[in-house]
């Protein structure tokens, strides 16, 4: 009975690791896509007679595709600085809302 219990207990052992595995799979893949993506910052401006549900629209649609809102400017209403995969530019700009310019960085725009 001795061998029953320590093969009982091993194959217990083996489930809990696969169960394991199964729960940090998803979260490891995940992880490795969105590091895999493509990066860049963005200037989105809002085009004309667009309000804040078009802004409340694209600002859902960057925090979809793993996006992040970067600065808004109160100054400047109705721009935001925006980090996004680069595959997703042409969908953004597809729901016609707003203009999209690379954003240059500060040394580019010196010289």
């Amino acid at each position: 009975m001795h061998l029953y219990s320590a093969t009982n207990r091993l194959v217990c052992l083996l489930l809990a690791v696969l169960a394991g595995l199964a729960l940090i799979s998803p979260l490891v893949t995940a992880q490795a896509y969105t590091s895999s993506l493509d990066y860049k910052t963005y200037l989105l401006s809002l085009k004309d007679g667009v309000g804040q549900d078009g802004l409340n629209t694209v600002v859902e649609f960057v925090h979809s595709v793993a996006g992040v809102v970067l600065t808004t400017y109160d100054s400047l209403p109705g721009i935001i600085k925006v980090e996004i995969p680069v595959s997703t530019v042409d969908a953004l700009k597809g729901l016609g809302l707003v203009d999209v310019e690379e954003d240059a960085p500060v040394y580019a725009l010196n010289g």
